[in-house]
């Protein structure tokens, strides 16, 4: 509306004008309050579920150093048997293994 439109218009004109403008203020300002509101609440429910994951990425973090040190030790431990295997035990039949095996704990209970 021009200056000169709003010249002509009577005083109720321009105060119905006033309340309606009024009126439409009061209704985006309740709107706005119900978005500020609904954004708090997102933020909050973000900020709860980024802890979450936050600590759900410490816990696998700490499962995978539990896990790398599981591997070494089974790499260690494939490694010795390796090296039992490639030496005298290699040499060995199953026999004379449970034989020897048999003897050394009648040895290591007489021992005792």
């Amino acid at each position: 509306m021009t200056d000169r439109e709003l010249r002509r218009l009577r005083r109720q004109d321009l105060l119905q004008m006033l309340l309606a403008q009024s009126r439409e203020s009061v209704r985006l300002q309740t709107e706005l309050d119900e978005k500020d509101k609904d954004l708090h609440l997102l933020q909050e429910n973000y900020e709860r579920l980024k802890k979450k994951l936050d600590e759900k990425d410490a816990q696998i973090e700490k499962l995978k150093g539990r896990l790398d040190h599981k591997d070494n030790e089974i790499g260690g431990l494939r490694e010795e048997l390796r090296i039992c295997r490639s030496e005298k035990w290699g040499e060995l039949d199953e026999e004379s293994l449970v034989a020897e095996v048999v003897s050394k704990l009648k040895t290591a209970l007489l021992n005792a």
